[in-house]
């Protein structure tokens, strides 16, 4: 078990009751996460308005200098200077128009539920941390519950498509295996959460979590092997096995017609949505190649460019097509950037890593439980390393380079 110890720095002298009420918004932000419940207005929930009332606590401190992420604040005005002034450069091909306005704002909202979730955590106790810890358990197995008692092929509960929960459940699976909490309270977390994603039928969610529990096995492995050799024969040793693995169990499930129909995660639905996205992918490009400063935020959905669907399905891509080069490079700085904001062989970096992958498949800046894990677990991460420094072999490496 890792025993969770003060946040380090100096207190900023506000009373008890500023911290406790960004945690409380915090907790009911991510309880209702899983719900996706009650629905205000158009894709407007609860959690929202509670995500928009801890951003202006956040913004409070950020007016008195007391904000515990200014340093990433401050980080992140490059990319987002270059993902914003790209997106406004973009939209001179449409014009000012509501859909190049909306996605804007949520590019606002993301970002400042970021900074807001991060400055909370930080200078909330690590008692604290336990309760968001619980809050997302409760979340997860609500998300479960609804996706199970969705008699629909792909299961997507309250969500506007299966993708959404299912990457939320892939992000909260890579948390709950390494959070400070007994061992039978991971195992059941861990399995209530694959069970939905298995309810969800999202490939691009399953290769998210293989991609970031990789990562977290292969810093395991650095951080275990005794020397270089070893460590390569791990490593090596990995990769064949499971190439070898993938490679016998597609060959044997593609010949196998009666399970193609069984599942979302059907050979027949992976035929499907490969040809799909594929499809997609080649009209993004034609879009990139005939407007390189891009077409606007938004646009591929609401002026229907795309031939086959309403949106990219790729991350990169997206922002080719729609924020041109300036908002692709501001998009890579952007990784640079969050991936310098985790610590290596860390819970956030594992998850960011999945991030990473997923975003190849589905447009996944905006999900918003994605901008309430993230800092979790780089608090998270913050805390193991302030009460357990790295030991075994590399350990003075870890250190030096840890943050």
């Amino acid at each position: 078990m890792i025993a969770l110890s003060r946040p380090t720095g100096p207190r900023d002298g506000h009373p008890l009751a500023d911290v406790t009420t960004g945690v409380i918004f915090l907790l009911i932000a991510v309880v209702f996460l899983g719900g996706n419940q009650p629905r205000l207005m158009s894709n407007v929930v609860i959690t929202d308005v509670v995500i928009f009332a801890l951003i202006v606590t956040w913004l409070i401190h950020v007016a008195k200098d007391t904000s515990r992420s200014a340093s990433e604040a401050g980080r992140l005005v490059a990319p987002l200077t270059l993902i914003f002034g790209g997106s406004l450069i973009a939209a001179t091909h449409v014009g000012i128009r509501g859909f190049v306005i909306d996605d804007l704002v949520r590019d606002v909202a993301v970002f400042c539920s970021f900074l807001a979730v991060l400055d909370v955590l930080r200078r909330s106790r690590p008692a604290m941390l336990r309760w968001v810890l619980g809050a997302a358990m409760v979340a997860v197995t609500v998300l479960t519950v609804t996706l199970i008692l969705d008699n629909s092929l792909r299961a997507r509960a309250t969500f506007v498509n299966p993708n959404i929960p299912a990457h939320l459940l892939a992000c909260a699976v890579v948390l709950f295996a390494v959070i400070p909490r007994s061992r039978w309270v991971r195992v059941v977390m861990v399995s209530v959460g694959l069970i939905g994603l298995y309810r969800t039928g999202s490939f691009g969610a399953t290769l998210q979590l293989i991609v970031a529990g990789g990562y977290l096995l292969f810093r395991w492995v650095c951080t275990q092997t005794r020397t270089r050799e070893r460590l390569r024969v791990a490593f090596f040793g990995t990769v064949i096995v499971l190439a070898l693995s993938t490679a016998f169990g597609i060959n044997s499930y593609l010949n196998r017609p009666g399970a193609k129909q069984e599942s979302g995660l059907s050979a027949a639905r992976l035929d499907r949505s490969g040809s799909t996205r594929f499809k997609v992918w080649e009209d993004a490009i034609d879009n990139f190649a005939a407007h390189p400063l891009g077409t606007g935020p938004g646009s591929s959905r609401d002026l229907s460019l795309l031939a086959l669907a309403t949106e990219t399905h790729n991350e990169p891509l997206s922002y080719l097509s729609e924020r041109g080069i300036i908002g692709f490079a501001g998009l890579v700085l952007l990784w640079v950037t969050v991936w310098r904001f985790t610590r290596r062989g860390g819970l956030a970096r594992a998850l960011f890593c999945g991030y990473l992958a997923a975003s190849l498949f589905r447009e996944t800046m905006h999900y918003r439980h994605w901008w309430l894990f993230l800092p979790l677990a780089m608090v998270f991460d913050e805390q193991r390393a302030a009460t357990s420094p790295p030991s075994g072999p590399g350990a003075d490496e870890l250190v030096r380079t840890g943050s």
